[in-house]
């Protein structure tokens, strides 16, 4: 690669710059756009965990035993800490933080990454040896995954049986890489997967990320969905707003991301610009 080409290839897929915007780009942007927007929960929706960074929103309803799994801890467990308060039985696992609740007995935690190693001299568990290691599978209530970019090879091996859980948060990381094709399709094959047994009830950018400026809106590098079971869906659409009332900045000091252009009552994203190169390949 030469040092011009390895530049523009720095520029599209570091910088979060789409260079160029062709009719594939817009209708499988499209594509995941729909395949991400919400129904509506037959159960209200809660917050649960602190405001701000930490706190997931999880649809009511929860039938005992009451059990859940959460992948990436870090720093901040309020939602941990909440669902413990609620009865939970949680099993964790997170290679970058000690066990924050060392001496509860609902709480079992693994000190490592789930997947392959995400960090040097880190250490790190299959997905498989992490369930049976604590003696569970993932019928539970809820799974959690929060971590930095390996949601895509453990959602991608293990969805049949993450898909098991009646909600799982997901925080997809890395969205800047949208640009790319290969990215684009490998999320959009995964929501196809999930859709099939689960639906999304919400979504939420993460401030804490930028955001790629796209025709009509301002797309999230980092996204929290929370989908739900089938059967615990109504065949609704659930327009917002986006964010919601339950929902908060990551970043207190930066606003929250406005997606009601991608997933409210009249979205505008890519309605020009699909008109136009619709237009121009009809000629």
């Amino acid at each position: 690669m030469s040092d011009n080409a390895e530049f523009l290839y720095r520029l599209k897929n570091t910088e979060n710059i789409v260079s160029i915007i062709d009719l594939d780009f817009v209708i499988e942007m499209q594509q995941l756009v729909s395949l991400l927007s919400p129904v509506k929960s037959k159960n209200d929706l809660t917050r649960i965990g602190g405001a701000h960074d930490g706190g997931y929103i999880v649809a009511e309803g929860w039938q005992p035993p009451l059990r859940a799994i959460s992948i990436g801890i870090g720093n901040e467990y309020s939602t941990e800490l909440q669902l413990l308060e609620f009865g939970f039985a949680i099993i964790a696992a997170d290679g970058s933080v000690s066990n924050p609740f060392p001496v509860t007995r609902d709480f079992q935690y693994t000190n490592a990454h789930i997947g392959g190693e995400i960090f040097e001299n880190v250490a790190s568990i299959s997905f498989d040896m992490f369930l049976s290691r604590h003696g569970w599978n993932c019928d539970v209530e809820i799974i959690k995954i929060d971590i930095e970019g390996m949601e895509y090879e453990l959602l991608t091996n293990h969805i049949s049986e993450i898909c098991k859980s009646r909600q799982v948060i997901v925080e997809f990381h890395g969205l800047e890489l949208l640009g790319s094709k290969e990215f684009r399709m490998r999320i959009i094959n995964l929501l196809h997967v999930i859709n099939e047994t689960h639906k999304p009830v919400h979504v939420h950018g993460n401030n804490g990320g930028s955001g790629i400026k796209l025709a009509g809106g301002e797309w999230p590098t980092l996204l929290e969905v929370t989908f739900l079971r089938n059967g615990d869906c109504l065949n609704e659409r659930n327009y917002g707003p986006f964010p919601s009332n339950l929902d908060y900045p990551n970043i207190d000091s930066r606003p929250d991301i406005d997606l009601n252009v991608f997933f409210g009552k009249a979205p505008t994203f890519m309605e020009i610009p699909k008109r136009i190169l619709s237009s121009l390949e009809r000629q």
